[in-house]
């Protein structure tokens, strides 16, 4: 297994917005499915997962995006785990298009969990080693924490 996992996704029209660029839940569709993807073929697909009773369950988004693929675009999707520690590992992703632009650098946090009993356990010895391991990050920036508001101009009840 190499040191990163590549897919190829294709813009299509329900991925798109009145403009005919692909929506932002599209791109992070794109990451997602390239994540498990690489798992898949890393050995620890879905199936095996819930076999051992454990998943990966995706805990927040870091992402830098410069443009959006179009309707009929081809874009490539790379990704890689830079960091595994405990019950948790950050995945980095890098978008280019056809030409090789890079489009989109993003991270994610992920935590790994025993499924039957909702919380956090630590990823096997066995991990790194099958997905490949990159220590380049896509994004310098780390995670941040959201600030909190005390004061709010625009409230709405539901």
């Amino acid at each position: 297994m190499g040191n990163t996992y590549k897919k190829d996704f294709e813009v299509r029209y329900y991925e798109i917005d009145k403009f005919q660029k692909a929506t932002l839940l599209t791109l992070l569709n794109f990451l997602e499915e390239a994540a498990i993807c690489h798992s898949e073929a890393a050995g620890f697909g879905v199936s095996r997962l819930l076999e051992m009773g454990r998943g990966w369950v995706l805990n927040r988004w870091l992402l830098e995006i410069d443009d959006y693929p179009r309707l009929g675009d081809t874009v490539t999707v790379e990704t890689w785990p830079s960091f595994i520690e405990k019950f948790y590992s950050i995945r980095e992703f890098s978008v280019w298009d056809r030409s090789g632009r890079d489009i989109v650098k993003a991270r994610s946090l992920w935590i790994f969990l025993d499924i039957n009993k909702r919380r956090p356990v630590r990823i096997p010895s066995d991990f790194p080693e099958a997905y490949g391991f990159n220590d380049k990050k896509a994004l310098e920036r780390d995670f941040s924490d959201f600030e909190h508001v005390e004061k709010f101009d625009f409230s709405a009840g539901f």
